[in-house]
């Protein structure tokens, strides 16, 4: 069927498909780091180690391909009412929350996350790691698990964070996050783990990325205790979030579109 349709035309650049790379004007791909895991594909760049799964051994090489990144969900850039936010902080039992909400799986679970905030909870002991979402694997009794809210309730949980934390694994190294964007739209720092997909999300000079266990312990505590980057982080979010409205979306894909309708048409 993609075979037959006119010219131009696009598609996912996943799952893989020989006929459709061979085929397509374009391939879409979200995040940079995919982008130049595929350009080129091979196991001698860095970036395309971690689709390796996703690709196999070779590929055909893309026709052109097009980085449409991910759009925040418009509910989470609205102002949270103060009476919401109370509420989400009272299920959170009103400590110092950093929250990892949304799909809880083994593969993007923030386990240096997990031991960095362990070693501190001792000496802060209001400060809880809260997960809320599908949870597919188990949790440590460290953490604070709550049962699902709807969706609409998500705003507000994030709202009333100090913090967030970000996938880590592999998939940290390719593939946007939702979580993060939710975050930056409520204006709530998140310690991230340092990746291409997060640089590309939260800037080159964004203050709370880490590399290991160590860092990560050290960017919880400048959460707590500075006040500084803190008011950096809350600065840098409100900007940053812009490059992934709707709007701001939809114009750069417009661009991309018509450059791709008038390079068929010439070529024709």
């Amino acid at each position: 069927i993609f075979a037959a349709c006119p010219h131009p035309k696009i598609a996912m650049a996943y799952p893989y498909d020989e006929d459709i790379f061979r085929t397509a004007d374009a391939l879409f791909v979200t995040t940079d780091g995919w982008m130049k895991g595929l350009l080129p594909y091979s196991p001698d760049n860095p970036y395309s180690n971690p689709i390796h799964h996703w690709y196999g051994s070779s590929i055909v090489e893309p026709p052109r391909l097009i980085n449409i990144k991910q759009t925040v969900d418009p509910r989470f850039v609205e102002p949270v009412p103060e009476e919401q936010r109370l509420e989400a902080r009272a299920r959170m039992t009103m400590a110092r929350a950093i929250g990892f909400f949304g799909r809880i799986e083994g593969n993007t679970f923030p386990t240096m996350f997990l031991a960095a905030y362990k070693r501190i909870i001792a000496d802060v002991p209001d400060l809880k790691f809260v997960v809320a979402g599908t949870v597919r694997i188990p949790l440590d009794r460290t953490i604070l698990r709550l049962p699902r809210l709807p969706y609409e309730k998500m705003p507000a949980l994030v709202s009333g964070c100090i913090g967030t934390a970000s996938d880590e694994g592999n998939d940290a190294f390719f593939l946007g996050s939702g979580k993060v964007l939710d975050s930056m739209a409520q204006g709530v720092p998140v310690i991230a783990y340092k990746t291409p997909p997060r640089l590309e999300q939260l800037g080159e000079e964004y203050p709370l990325y880490y590399d290991n266990e160590q860092e990560c312990y050290a960017r919880i505590r400048e959460l707590l205790y500075d006040m500084d980057i803190v008011a950096e982080c809350k600065r840098q979010v409100p900007e940053r979030i812009k490059l992934f409205l709707p709007t701001t979306r939809a114009m750069e894909l417009r661009e991309q579109a018509e450059k791709l309708a008038t390079g068929v048409r010439t070529s024709n």
